[in-house]
């Protein structure tokens, strides 16, 4: 029995993963010149940043789970209920906060900043769409041999993505000005530009040049997904070929591919099923013979069974797709 596959029973196995298939041009039930796969990885709601919600035991200079200081005069917080301030989570029970300092104290003219690894590197050309949630608290301050300090002036916030723990290599995105004290939603997107950046590290600023004052921000709710740009996997697949020693079209296989296999099989078949052809050889092609001996003019089927890289946010994996046609041996 031939090796064939129903449109039916084709597009359900293609509609598996969320992906694509058609074919410019096709008889019956059998794909004929040319397959094209499109393999488009769709949104994903999965996280790859560790504790997106900033969750930890309350406390003054304690770092959320999973974060980490940046350098030794950023003293990130997890809050509420310290510093005076009291604002409730937007998600979850607790929250991050990071100031900026003024001109006078044992950490004058310095900004706070936090960092956390990622589970996968940011995919050069993907895009990534963030979400969190920012506030200002209009209480945040502290008694000192000053007098009661204020930190309650507005300030931005920078995100970066890096190579290294706290490496700034290329902005992910700046807010604005965050002056209002409720909690808003920012949605921002970012397309990496540079590879294998694997940390996450965010800083608060000064809002205006040339001003150093104490400031702060309320970071709490941030979520992630992606969209990963579409790999196509072509296929250009003769449905005729005539092995006779004139030097035109002696061979029978893909004409063109472009896609990023992990495995691939042509196999080829005779109208009582036997397998008359076989490789494992991306460039390998069939030259009409089995043993040594010229097969009979006639209709044969073909079977490519490949594998590729899927990708979602959080995990690179392999998918078997199969695909299957005729070809026309003439001579």
């Amino acid at each position: 029995m031939a090796v064939e596959f129903s449109s039916s029973r084709f597009l359900q196995m293609v509609r598996h993963g969320g992906r694509r298939l058609w074919c410019s041009e096709w008889s019956g039930l059998k794909w004929t010149w040319l397959v094209s796969v499109i393999c488009a990885a769709v949104p994903s709601s999965s996280q790859i940043i560790k504790n997106r919600s900033f969750e930890g035991e309350p406390g003054k200079h304690k770092s959320p789970l999973n974060w980490y200081k940046c350098h030794h005069q950023s003293t990130p917080d997890t809050q509420p209920g310290f510093w005076e301030v009291t604002t409730p989570a937007s998600d979850g029970e607790t929250y991050l906060d990071l100031v900026t300092r003024g001109t006078f104290g044992p950490h004058a003219w310095t900004t706070e900043d936090i960092g956390t690894s990622v589970k996968l590197p940011w995919e050069v050309g993907a895009i990534y769409t963030f979400t969190m949630d920012l506030a200002r608290s209009d209480q945040w301050g502290h008694d000192s041999w000053y007098g009661w300090v204020p930190y309650t002036n507005p300030v931005v916030l920078r995100i970066w993505a890096g190579w290294f723990e706290c490496s700034r290599d290329e902005v992910i995105w700046e807010s604005p000005i965050i002056e209002h004290t409720d909690w808003r939603t920012y949605e921002f997107t970012y397309i990496p530009t540079k590879p294998d950046m694997t940390y996450l590290i965010m800083e608060v600023d000064w809002a205006y040049p040339d001003s150093f004052y104490f400031g702060n921000m309320l970071i709490d709710n941030m979520t992630l997904s992606a969209t990963f740009p579409e790999q196509e996997c072509a296929f250009h697949m003769p449905n005729a070929f005539s092995p006779n020693n004139d030097g035109i079209n002696e061979f029978f296989g893909p004409a063109a591919i472009e896609c990023n296999f992990t495995s691939y099989q042509l196999s080829v078949y005779n109208r009582w099923g036997n397998l008359v052809f076989s490789t494992n050889d991306i460039d390998g092609a069939w030259d009409g013979t089995f043993g040594g001996q010229p097969q009979p003019m006639g209709v044969y089927t073909w079977m490519i069974r490949y594998t590729a890289i899927q990708r979602t946010l959080t995990e690179k994996t392999t998918e078997e797709h199969v695909l299957s046609g005729n070809v026309t041996l003439l001579r």
